[in-house]
């Protein structure tokens, strides 16, 4: 039997990654994650404000379908808070359920809390203004008092604004420009 002479043998294929390759991916991978890191951050923010709008657009409904069904006063009410902004939704007098800083909400004997929502001061968080400080929705007449706009933001393009007329009901649009899917205010 004949045996091949050792330097005539046939190279064995590598198996596995050298060192080498093994870094120069990690610094594409790494190059690719940094690169995309802000346009997911900016991403995940827009999912909040999305959110947020929802959650309020909801509240709203709820609000107005509390006050009809029950043929009571509903209110909406927007307090300031330490590091942010609430709002509870409840029956009863002004001012008869508070927002906490442990995030929730207390109310007096007689209130009925319904939804509280809390907006802190952080960058990515939504934030929430408006133009009055309660919205009043009377089950006896199936109307809010006063009409009024909050808003929700980011920065001053991503904001979305809720209209709520007289009747309760609830419009959302983009100032300036359509962002996230929502029409231009007119």
């Amino acid at each position: 039997m004949h045996r091949p002479h050792p330097r005539c043998e046939t190279a064995r294929t590598p198996r596995g990654l050298t060192l080498i390759e093994l870094c120069t991916t990690l610094a594409v991978l790494l190059a690719l994650l940094s690169a995309a890191t802000p346009w997911f951050a900016d991403l995940l923010a827009a999912q909040r404000l999305k959110s947020a709008s929802r959650n309020l657009v909801a509240d709203l409904q709820l609000a107005r379908s509390e006050a009809l069904l029950g043929s009571k006063t509903v209110r909406l009410q927007l307090q300031d808070i330490p590091g942010g902004r609430c709002y509870v939704l409840h029956t009863g007098a002004q001012q008869a359920c508070q927002c906490t800083q442990q995030r929730e909400a207390i109310c007096d004997s007689g209130a009925q809390l319904i939804a509280t929502r809390m907006f802190e001061h952080k960058p990515g968080r939504p934030t929430l203004t408006s133009n009055v400080q309660q919205l009043l929705f009377s089950g006896q007449h199936g109307t809010v008092s006063s009409t009024g706009t909050l808003e929700l933001s980011l920065s001053e393009q991503a904001r979305i604004r809720h209209v709520v007329s007289l009747m309760g009901r609830v419009r959302a649009c983009s100032p300036g420009t359509p962002a996230l899917g929502f029409p231009v205010c007119a």
